[in-house]
């Protein structure tokens, strides 16, 4: 008798507790995860967090390259000789397509603005295919090129039609051998990182008043 009690009360001691053990386990691998998560969080806020801000910003702000109005030639009388008129503009945005879907694209677009698709491929690759800005590669366009490029932009994401001033002579070619003509000029990334290009004069009074007449710093509109 003595014997079969001694047996149960050794069986009873090597089972306390073992109902408990897998709750144990439980909170050990909960407590592990939730270290690792919680490392990792403070990873990302206090290691990498202005590195991720940065990339969250340049995600949702996007800078537009705007060209600043040229300045008008009078006559005498304050009328016109030459000035600046609204129109629409092309513009492509490297970074919403790939290497490979701007390829397919731009024949095109080359077709629609009537010039070589290598011009096209010479401006992407020069902005760079990651690029977050925008580039300017027609301006002037007619209406009929517009609508065209209007419906592609429909299909595509990444081509876009902006209102700008372009260059215009209300006498047409009356004293153009004084007036002279404009033309475009690339600007060093170092002075203007997002312009790619400015409008200045070539000959005539044009050239000769380039300086009163351009805007050395050519604002941006933030997105």
């Amino acid at each position: 008798m003595a014997s079969t009690q001694s047996t149960v009360t050794q069986q009873t001691e090597r089972t306390v507790g073992r109902q408990y053990r897998p709750l144990y386990a439980v909170v050990a691998i909960t407590t592990v995860v939730l270290g690792g998560i919680g490392g990792r969080l403070a990873h990302l806020q206090l290691v990498e967090g202005p590195r991720n801000r940065e990339l969250a910003t340049s995600n949702r702000i996007r800078l537009e390259p705007r060209a600043a109005e040229r300045g008008a030639l009078l006559d005498a009388k304050g009328r016109v000789l030459a000035g600046s008129r609204l129109a629409p503009s092309l513009f492509l945005w490297p970074v919403a397509q790939g290497l490979e879907r701007w390829g397919g694209l731009l024949p095109q677009l080359a077709s629609i603005l009537a010039v070589p698709e290598a011009e096209l491929s010479h401006r992407l690759e020069r902005a760079g295919y990651r690029s977050p800005a925008l580039v300017r590669v027609a301006s002037g366009l007619d209406a009929h090129r517009a609508t065209a490029l209007a419906e592609l932009s429909t299909q595509f994401e990444g081509i876009e039609l902006e209102i700008e001033r372009v260059r215009y002579y209300p006498y047409g070619g009356l004293a153009g051998a004084v007036l002279g003509q404009v033309g475009t000029q690339e600007i060093s990334e170092a002075t203007q990182p997002l312009l790619q290009e400015r409008v200045v004069g070539l000959s005539g009074l044009e050239a000769a008043l380039d300086l009163s007449l351009i805007h050395i710093s050519e604002p941006t509109r933030p997105y």
